[in-house]
């Protein structure tokens, strides 16, 4: 039922988490966010969480000469701009191992 998208005529409750894992030769690092669904004003968490994801793509993607032929992957990213786009926004945390 569609009128449990819209967080407002009907309040969720809960939260949405989305991470990523970035794996390099030494290490591995997570990036997660965890936000609850009464943060968000007009929607609910996990399309907030979407929207701004396709926000900091675009961000990059118009701002960084490299991407001038497209995004084939997320690799192609910068993801300091992404990381600095999304923490305008929501804060997350970062796990090293």
């Amino acid at each position: 039922d569609l009128e449990y998208l819209d967080n407002v005529s009907t309040p969720l409750s809960g939260s949405d988490c989305i991470g990523v894992w970035l794996l390099y030769k030494n290490k591995k690092v997570c990036y997660f966010i965890d936000l609850e669904h009464s943060a968000v004003v007009g929607t609910n968490a996990t399309l907030f969480l979407v929207a701004l994801g396709v926000i900091a793509g675009l961000v990059d993607f118009v701002n960084n000469p490299l991407l001038e032929k497209g995004v084939l992957t997320p690799i192609d990213l910068d993801n300091k701009v992404f990381l600095d786009v999304i923490s305008n926004h929501v804060s997350f945390r970062e796990v090293i191992i």
